[in-house]
């Protein structure tokens, strides 16, 4: 870890424990905007409010249920009265602090009025990298928040990192061999023809372009092996310390749908629901469910004619959370006459295979008006991603994943948003909904196209346009054979 990083989370830890006492600071000039386009969610799935304090972004304590039924209802009545009946869901993905978070959803919403005819709404939550640690570090016993004992974070934080460094140390040559075959793999993909469009069983798939390996892939490589003794110390921190985060990142896509106060922590054997709240059925509570429950209900008010089409957008772990929202409204809460979104998108998909088969199938099964896309990165581009001049390992957040922070027990595991993974897992879609799914792959070079990880939620890119999901009509009628 860099001096920067470590300062960064210096910084965050020093923020985050000093704003127990703080005096209530302003609201954020931006405020009321924010309040008519923008959710942000804490690390224990509560809403929060954007403020400002000598012109920094800060946080409020969290939002009185009242008070965030208050926003959302303003944000109901905002897209009711707006010109477009076309809501657009904006879920963000991971290392991304919620202090920074003002300044990007103000980037997508002045991106947004440049293009008219769509209502964004930007759901931003605390996925930062020295938040997750010190959180899963310190706060959390086998998947339980525990409130510790002051004398006990400093125990926790230095034994747990002890342990993450050793952890490192000796799973680091594994991981590194890991990528070294990904990078193999993915090489020799997609195989001849590329930059192409074709039919695959009903299912569109579209095929980026491929550059020769030539003397600037040379040139990579050659400057990569020079730096390969610095990788193999910061890959110990990347696999050491990446591990504890990601599961904390992973733990928080799931209470932004359903809290910690969801679950009942004592039993009792009284029968009656009331006297007995572990018996009773308790819906989700966390901040985005709350969010598209309003959707759902301001929708089933909408008169024939004046229907609400909801675009679903995610990125890399925020899929994790549209998997959580898709599964809670497969259950009795919806209306299951009505389909909430009308699309869903997702950008370099860090959930797994087996999430977009138990989630994304059966509500297009439920749902036959519901399309589905799904976006990924150039194969070359996704295993030779460079970060941080590449001073340490090579490869997107999503190689990481699969190479190393999850334990994948089969092939299922592995994340759905690389096209190698998703290309060979299309059998997950039944017969009659392939019509309804699509597969771009972008082109490794080319201007206004994403070529690494971050760069999809790039406001620059309007990824919110068809434009920029829709796959061009067939060129081709038959698959490459490594897809048929």
């Amino acid at each position: 870890m860099n001096s920067r990083s470590v300062w960064s989370l210096t910084v965050l830890v020093g923020a985050q424990l000093s704003m127990t006492g703080c005096a209530a600071p302003l609201r954020h000039a931006l405020a009321s905007e924010f309040d008519s386009h923008a959710i942000f969610v804490d690390r224990l799935g509560q809403p929060h409010r954007i403020v400002s304090r000598e012109s920094n972004h800060k946080l409020d304590a969290n939002l009185h249920p009242l008070e965030y039924e208050g926003q959302l209802g303003r944000m109901m009545d905002s897209i009711d009265h707006h010109s477009s009946d076309t809501v657009v869901v904006i879920l963000h993905g991971g290392l991304n602090n919620l202090r920074n978070r003002p300044k990007a959803t103000e980037a997508i919403l002045r991106a947004f009025r440049e293009t008219p005819g769509y209502y964004p709404i930007v759901v931003n939550w605390n996925s930062g990298a020295g938040s997750t640690y010190i959180d899963q570090s310190v706060r959390v016993r086998s998947g339980q928040y525990v409130q510790s004992e002051s004398w006990q974070k400093p125990l926790f934080i230095t034994m747990n990192s002890a342990s993450d460094l050793l952890v490192g140390i000796v799973d680091a040559p594994r991981a590194a061999t890991n990528r070294a075959f990904e990078l193999l793999h993915d090489r020799r993909m997609p195989s001849p023809p590329a930059d192409d469009v074709f039919v695959a069983d009903h299912l569109l798939i579209e095929i980026g372009k491929s550059r020769r390996y030539g003397w600037r892939s040379f040139g990579a490589d050659a400057i990569a092996a020079v730096e390969l003794p610095a990788k193999l110390l910061t890959g110990i921190v990347v696999e050491g310390f990446g591990g504890r985060m990601w599961q904390n990142m992973s733990r928080r896509t799931r209470l932004a749908v359903r809290t910690k106060d969801d679950y009942c922590s004592t039993f009792r054997r009284e029968p009656v629901a009331h006297q007995n709240p572990c018996v009773r059925y308790m819906e989700e509570s966390g901040a985005v469910a709350t969010l598209f429950d309003s959707l759902q209900a301001r929708a089933g008010k909408r008169k024939k004619g004046n229907e609400m089409h909801v675009v679903l957008i995610a990125h890399s772990m925020g899929t994790m959370i549209a998997n959580n929202v898709l599964r809670m409204s497969l259950t009795a809460r919806e209306d299951g006459s009505r389909s909430l979104f009308r699309e869903i998108v997702y950008m370099a998909a860090a959930s797994s295979v087996r999430d977009i088969e138990s989630t994304i199938v059966p509500y297009m099964q439920r749902h036959d008006s519901t399309t589905f896309s799904m976006l990924t990165l150039h194969p070359g581009n996704e295993s030779r991603e460079v970060n941080y001049l590449g001073l340490i390992p090579r490869g997107s957040l999503l190689t990481w994943i699969d190479a190393g922070f999850e334990r994948t027990r089969s092939f299922d595991d592995r994340t759905a948003g690389r096209f190698a993974n998703m290309t060979s897992a299309l059998t997950i879609f039944p017969t009659e909904l392939r019509s309804r799914v699509s597969l771009k792959m972008f082109s490794e070079r080319g201007s206004k196209i994403p070529q690494k990880h971050g760069q999809f939620m790039d406001p620059t890119l309007r990824f919110w346009l068809p434009a920029f999901r829709m796959v061009q009509k067939s060129k081709g009628k038959e698959p490459p054979k490594n897809l048929r």
